[in-house]
């Protein structure tokens, strides 16, 4: 009976016609406000008939109706004027709902048009709901004339045409009713000007915070004719030797990896990127690559190593993300199933070309007592065959690096939300070298000042390194580092003993390259780019638009809303804080209370 009461066609209520946006306005108001207001006035007129009056009001005339007046005016008065022109007042702390004025000054007496293509807010979800008034109030504020068209008026040659340019529907994956809706979306931006066209993709609840600079990128490839091309080298994960042995003594196949940072040229392709890949393998650089993006060099990379070093030496630009290990969690039966973390090596490989050059990065498990919590995968060893379970892990070697410990001077971390560097690793400076070479370098993220590092060299990690030891403290230590001067390039080769060498030597040119370290390669893969309450995207947006276009467009790429969290606290501050915070309220009430009842009890005794 419940398989055919399942399959029985239960009676759906009509849809309902699309309104317009005045008529929606208009029942809102009324449903939401018609009722309340009734039974105001019917409970303000049976008070007064009463013979109640507004004793509290007494002395103050209209004084009340006034500012109530008042306000209610300037409240339509703010929408009318958004509607109309732009932004009314900018209360933010940073100003990110007005243009700069670098913005202003590029996009002004450029004839630039824009085609708003997106669907009536009726049929959007509720995360993109806000875009077109969005849209059609910066672009009002810029001065750049829009034409809203909708998806089912366009032709089929419009279709074809704003395929070609780049906007395509695109899936969006939705929470209704307990359920995952998925929905397929038209929503973009045609930019155009006599003579030429571009587009921005995709106008989603995250791309709409960067509209500012999606309207800089677009005129920027109007005006040259291009894009800025990004060459992308990434590898799948692998396995240890002692792994690949274990499961060859099981006589069972390897898993093989998949692409974990596909992420990354999607998202640089939304903001107008050209993104290629270049093999690890078979390395080819393009001629005209613009800035090349490294993630997790992994043994063997002496032949893209000389490659990426000739580039840098070139007056190339590199954006290289590494680590040395990611902790795995494991449980075995034998050990009662507590977890144990074992340090899983990814034989990171540039350190032959960093160490020489003084930017080496140190290759023990990094720790900070400004940590945060994450789900990872634990592997589960009840039998023969591995199990994985998600379990929440809150240990130091998450590494949330805050607003404190960023650099305020640079573009790219002046206004970024937290990041956590999930295994993370610090680099450290050898200052002759730097100077012998010409490298000037600046730290763009820290560790908190109480950092401590693990010397680990095989096992299981003990349970005492996961507190502060005076003998692993490192103190503060940089996590980012930007380095820029003339880079060398190195030739690898091998002595006659068959160990590997290596020569340093500068090209004749000596032009200026650029070289950014990131100390963690694992915030970047797909399962944590998003990560929620961190801004990893972010950062790499961030950064790409310093490398490819410079400090003005990083700065109003970075233009975004963030939350940032607070440095670790001792457990009294944080004690005394949440006292307060929790009782201050009542207390305020009860002190009033008590004001008014001795103040009561002297006019009763005089």
């Amino acid at each position: 009976s419940r398989i055919a009461k399942g399959r029985v066609t239960r009676p759906q209520p009509p849809i309902l016609p699309e309104l317009s946006s005045t008529a929606r306005l208009v029942w809102r108001g009324a449903v939401v406000f018609l009722i309340p207001l009734f039974i105001l006035v019917i409970g303000t007129r049976r008070y007064l008939s009463h013979g109640g009056s507004f004793t509290p009001l007494r002395g103050m005339g209209n004084l009340p109706l006034r500012v109530a007046v008042g306000l209610v005016i300037l409240l339509i008065a703010s929408r009318l004027w958004t509607w109309n022109t732009g932004i009314f007042i900018d209360f933010t702390a940073e100003s990110i709902h007005t243009p700069k004025a670098f913005t202003q000054n590029q996009l002004a007496n450029k004839h630039l048009n824009a085609d708003l293509i997106i669907p009536s807010r009726a049929t959007l979800p509720t995360a993109l709901k806000p875009i077109e008034q969005a849209v059609m109030t910066k672009l009002k504020t810029l001065g750049i004339p829009i034409t809203l068209r909708r998806p089912e008026t366009l032709t089929h040659q419009d279709r074809e045409r704003l395929n070609a340019l780049g906007i395509k529907p695109f899936e969006l994956k939705t929470i209704q009713d307990d359920q995952q809706i998925s929905q397929w979306i038209l929503s973009g931006l045609l930019i155009h000007k006599p003579g030429g066209a571009t587009v921005i993709p995709r106008l989603d609840d995250r791309t709409i915070d960067h509209l500012e600079y999606h309207l800089l990128a677009a005129e920027s490839r109007l005006n040259h004719g291009k894009s800025p091309h990004i060459a992308f080298i990434s590898e799948p994960p692998r396995l240890s030797p002692a792994e690949a042995f274990e499961y060859h003594q099981q006589q069972l196949t390897p898993p093989k990896g998949a692409d974990v940072f596909s992420e990354i040229p999607f998202l640089l392709r939304t903001y107008g990127y050209r993104v290629s890949h270049i093999n690890p393998r078979e390395p080819v650089f393009p001629p005209d690559a613009d800035l090349i993006i490294w993630m997790q060099p992994r043994r063997d990379a002496s032949k893209i190593t000389e490659m990426f070093s000739q580039y840098l030496a070139q007056g190339g630009k590199g954006l290289v993300a590494l680590q040395h290990f990611n902790i795995q969690q494991r449980q075995y039966r034998g050990a009662g199933f507590q977890t144990v973390y074992w340090p899983q090596p990814q034989y990171q490989d540039l350190n032959p070309y960093l160490e020489p050059i003084g930017l080496g990065q140190v290759r023990e498990v990094l720790m900070d007592e400004t940590k945060s919590r994450l789900s990872l995968e634990t592997q589960i060893n009840r039998t023969a065959v591995r199990e994985y379970e998600a379990q929440e892990v809150t240990l130091p070697f998450l590494i949330r690096a805050v607003g404190p410990n960023f650099n305020t001077q640079s573009p790219i971390t002046r206004q970024l939300g937290d990041q956590l560097f999930i295994w993370g690793n610090r680099f450290t400076l050898l200052q002759d070298r730097l100077q012998t070479y010409g490298l000037h370098t600046q730290s763009l993220i820290n560790t908190s000042p109480k950092a401590w590092a693990y010397d680990w060299r095989g096992g299981w990690m003990p349970e005492e390194v996961f507190s502060p030891i005076d003998s692993l403290t490192v103190g503060q230590a940089s996590l980012v580092l930007l380095a820029e001067g003339t880079f060398p390039k190195i030739k690898f080769g091998q002595d006659d003993s068959g160990r590997v060498t290596h020569t340093l030597n500068h090209l004749p040119n000596k032009k200026t390259g650029t070289l950014i370290l990131v100390g963690s390669s694992e915030m970047f893969k797909n399962d944590h780019f998003y990560a929620p309450h961190f801004q990893h995207d972010q950062f790499l947006l961030n950064a790409v638009a310093y490398l490819t276009y410079g400090e003005a467009y990083a700065d109003i790429q970075a233009r975004r809303k963030i939350s940032r969290g607070f440095a670790q606290l001792p457990s009294y501050q944080k004690t005394f804080w949440r006292i307060f915070v929790v009782c201050a309220g009542a207390l305020c009430f009860l002190l009033y209370g008590c004001i008014r009842f001795l103040k009561q009890q002297h006019l009763t005794n005089t």
